[in-house]
């Protein structure tokens, strides 16, 4: 005869996902936090910072083109500023391939300065305050994890060896008229039905036999399923 558990577990899980932050090369401290934007110079110019910057300008827009036509918005406002960035591209593109071929292009300059291409990266803008690691719960841990019956009575596994004696010993965790089972025969989590009703199996033998299910689940009795596999008993 095969069951099917209806159980509702509750579980909480946080995961921090940081993505890498983008490299820019410095040329030095005090060109990250120039922000003047007075026009460039022949004279003074970095031509190879200059290239460097017009590259990655005409990488970010290719990137923002891509990802604008993906989105295949036809709204007037999304057309507009998909044309507008083209057209910063196509010039950004005239600008990289004139860089390119002549060092110290007159017209590669007077375009850089009329598309506001500097000869450095721009400042990085302030990381914001860090995110405080440790437990998402301030609330203490418990020795055991909660489940329930499809009729709704709370079923407690312990969590670990060392969580067992806690949870059937300790008046916190369980009371003295509450059911206790345990595979048999092998080591396993200690199980706990919440429960007073001194006739459980006749008035409510699904709350037994779930139980019983994740007595056998947790203990070395069954075979752990590959992942993403749910038990059947």
């Amino acid at each position: 005869m095969r069951w099917t558990m209806a159980l509702l577990l509750t579980m909480r899980r946080c995961v921090a996902l940081r993505a890498p932050a983008p490299l820019y090369r410095r040329r030095c401290l005090t060109a990250m936090l120039d922000t003047t934007t007075e026009p460039l110079d022949a004279a003074t110019v970095d031509w190879r910072g200059l290239r460097a910057e017009a590259a990655r300008r005409l990488d970010r827009a290719t990137k923002k083109i891509a990802k604008k036509s993906a989105k295949n918005k036809q709204l007037p406002e999304s057309v507009e500023a998909l044309k507008k960035t083209e057209a910063e591209r196509d010039r950004l593109k005239e600008l990289v391939d004139a860089l390119n071929a002549v060092d110290g292009s007159a017209e590669a300059l007077t375009l850089a300065n009329a598309l506001g291409v500097r000869d450095a990266p721009p400042p990085r803008q302030p990381r914001g305050p860090k995110k405080k690691k440790g437990p998402s719960s301030t609330a203490p841990r418990l020795p055991y994890n909660a489940f329930a019956s499809e009729s709704g009575v709370e079923i407690r596994v312990g969590r670990r060896a060392s969580d067992n004696d806690l949870l059937s010993c300790d008046f916190r965790y369980r009371d003295g008229a509450d059911w206790w089972l345990h595979a048999a025969g092998c080591p396993g989590s200690h199980v706990v039905i919440r429960s007073h009703d001194d006739n459980l199996p006749a008035n409510d033998g699904d709350a037994v036999r779930d139980a019983a299910c994740l007595a056998a689940l947790f203990s070395k009795a069954i075979a752990k399923p590959p992942p993403g596999r749910e038990h059947e008993a």
